[in-house]
């Protein structure tokens, strides 16, 4: 048995003793070693997605927005650069190939 599937069972537990009615919430926190707010952050998903909003659930990557308008500035203004510079080289290139192909460049000098 998984890791995640014991997890699912012991929570499922959790709720199936909190179904009776026999037991109040602190109750129920103080036998199994929870705390309330745990307790009511899984029984909003098991109201929500039912007993499978009690399995473990993969975390989202976090990932941090760094004054996002200014890199994007940045970004953009640096990707035009090297689009610039090589659309400049491209154009130095492009005249040399002419002037070589047709021996216009001379090379003695």
């Amino acid at each position: 048995m998984t890791y995640d599937e014991l997890l699912y069972r012991g929570r499922l537990k959790v709720f199936q003793d909190y179904d009776t009615g026999r037991y109040t919430v602190s109750d129920i926190c103080k036998r199994y070693g929870y705390s309330r707010t745990w307790f009511y952050k899984f029984k909003e998903r098991r109201e929500r997605l039912g007993n499978e909003g009690l399995r473990p659930m993969i975390r989202k990557l976090v990932t941090h927005n760094f004054s996002c308008g200014s890199v994007t500035k940045q970004l953009n203004l640096t990707i035009l650069m090297v689009f610039k510079v090589s659309s400049y080289i491209n154009k130095i290139l492009l005249v040399f190939n002419f002037h070589l192909n047709f021996n216009i460049v001379d090379f003695k000098n």
